[in-house]
């Protein structure tokens, strides 16, 4: 079945699938998105049939600009109206203040912003944008989020106090405002950048998939979900693989390929960071960062490999 990006359908289930993730939280939902990846790509290199990851991983019930945006948006806005702590926290399902009879708006907004999400993808891969559509859909979301749902109303890149870091791209020695205080030091995004980087690269090579590596790095989330602190990677693997399918497919031999993915990797890792520092550390609701870096490169390896 071949269902156009525009076709109502597809803006209808995208309403259901920001809903859903609204419903069950964002990292929840995100972590889905990789398992359906992993089940996805394993169809496609038994079969070629890529069904699973196009129209569930990919598609309005799993996307990350449609349900994980969802959740994002549904975060801000229950705690715009106190149900919730945080509007940064992912991780919590803004269902924990379902028992409250006005709850149900909630839901609601994450519909929208699914179907906000769901539109900014389907407009710009209309047109042949050269990124990754579904990337930019999480990150514009969420900029709108900021900018009309904030509790705080802290602006698009938050508010700087100077009296927790000199400067916004600094930290204060605890890195108790990082995105990821347990993965922000330069040393440490290096190592984990490069070494994911490689490995996805590689696994990409030899299964002919793009996205295998992005959707193992999805699915180990779940451990930062119910175990705590593990690092982020998603936003490595993903460029990494693009990168060393691009260049080993213009002719450089395997092991070449393989360090430029774990170059891309790198900049994944850095740039994640590096956004997450001029974003995300100073607002009061999730920009995302991988999203970001994943757009962005993707850019490049398209332009410029």
């Amino acid at each position: 079945m071949d269902i156009s990006l525009l076709d109502p359908v597809m803006w209808i289930a995208a309403f259901g699938g920001g809903l859903f993730g609204a419903a069950i939280g964002a990292l929840p939902a995100f972590i889905f998105t990789g398992i359906m990846v992993i089940a996805g790509e394993m169809l496609f290199v038994a079969s070629e049939n890529d069904v699973v990851t196009g129209m569930i991983a990919f598609g309005p019930f799993f996307a990350p600009n449609v349900s994980f945006g969802g959740g994002v948006a549904a975060a801000a806005f229950a705690a715009k109206k106190g149900m919730i702590d945080a509007g940064k926290d992912i991780l919590t399902a803004p269902t924990k203040a379902g028992a409250q009879a006005d709850f149900w708006p909630v839901l609601v907004v994450g519909g929208v912003f699914g179907v906000i999400g769901w539109a900014i993808h389907a407009f710009l891969a209309e047109i042949g944008t050269p990124t990754d559509t579904i990337a930019v859909g999480v990150w514009v979301s969420a900029l709108i989020v900021r900018a009309v749902l904030s509790p705080g109303k802290t602006g698009i890149m938050g508010k700087h106090d100077p009296s927790v870091a000199s400067s916004r791209l600094g930290l204060p020695a605890d890195r108790s405002i990082a995105w990821l205080p347990f993965f922000s030091r330069a040393e440490s995004l290096i190592l984990v950048g490069a070494s994911v980087g490689v490995l996805s690269g590689l696994a990409s090579i030899v299964t002919g998939s793009a996205v295998i590596g992005f959707g193992i790095a999805a699915f180990s989330l779940i451990f930062l979900e119910t175990k705590g602190p593990m690092p982020v990677t998603h936003h490595i693997a993903l460029p990494a693989s693009l990168a060393a399918l691009a260049v080993f497919g213009g002719g450089m031999p395997i092991l070449g390929a393989v360090i430029v993915g774990g170059i891309f990797g790198v900049l994944g890792a850095l740039l994640g960071e590096l956004h997450a520092r001029l974003f995300h550390n100073w607002g009061d609701t999730h920009i995302d960062s991988p999203a970001f870096a994943i757009f962005i490169l993707t850019t490049v390896v398209l332009l410029v490999l």
